[in-house]
């Protein structure tokens, strides 16, 4: 070692550098009581901000008639939510977990659900073809009295209630936009009234009012001209 101080030896600089080791050494093992390695997220209560992107075309059906679609997702989620210009969408809280259901929700509402995806959805109206369910705040679909159950169902109120939560998948979407679904693709829904042999006792369901008039509309369809009595065609 090179020393040009006078009166700076070298056992001197080798006992401050010992010095400072040891300082080191235990200033590190005083911080590692406190956090022994580097969080994975950050610290609870401390604010988040995570962004997601979104079309500028998009924005207005984000924030919804008189502000009323993101005055919802604030107050259910407990979030603040800013937009930009551009379509960057910034989601503020301290709560992560509430962010990430937030932007699921946004994405799903923005862009609508994903052909064999799965999703937990709500019975909204019980119909003798189906239910039609709400899989998030104005993403609905169909669930078809076909796609029920493995057996077949006659009765879709003797399968679910309205307000129900039913596990679904998207089997299809439309050129109109419209969902269906199937819960015995995800998970097939078990019978909580009645039995096959009540369902056998049941009488055939009448044809509706419409069924009639195209019945009696499609009388003498398909039939050739009318003959009169000598034999010739009728050409009126």
């Amino acid at each position: 070692m090179d020393i040009k101080i006078t009166g700076l030896t070298r056992e001197i600089v080798e006992n401050a550098m010992t010095q400072a080791k040891e300082g080191r050494h235990h200033i590190l093992d005083e911080m590692s009581k406190t956090i022994s390695e580097p969080r994975t997220g950050m610290k609870e209560g401390v604010p988040v901000m995570k962004s997601l992107q979104i079309k500028q075309d998009q924005i207005g059906g984000l924030i919804g008639p008189g502000g009323k679609n993101i005055k919802k997702l604030q107050e259910n989620y407990d979030l603040d939510i800013e937009i930009s210009e551009d379509g960057l969408v910034k989601f503020i809280s301290t709560n992560t977990e509430n962010i990430d259901k937030c932007m699921a929700l946004v994405a799903l509402q923005l862009n609508g659900p994903e052909i064999g995806t799965e999703y937990s959805a709500t019975v909204v109206t019980i119909k003798e073809y189906g239910a039609f369910v709400d899989i998030a705040d104005g993403v609905s679909g169909l669930v078809h009295i076909s796609e029920f159950a493995d057996e077949r169902v006659r009765d879709p109120a003797d399968y679910v209630d309205e307000g129900e939560v039913i596990k679904v998948k998207v089997l299809e979407i439309d050129r109109m936009g419209r969902v269906k679904l199937s819960a015995k693709a995800a998970a097939p829904i078990a019978r909580k009234r009645g039995s096959a042999e009540e369902d056998a006792n049941k009488p055939a369901p009448k044809p509706s009012d419409r069924d009639s008039r195209d019945s009696r509309d499609n009388r003498g369809r398909g039939r050739g001209p009318r003959r009169d009595s000598k034999g010739s065609k009728d050409e009126s």
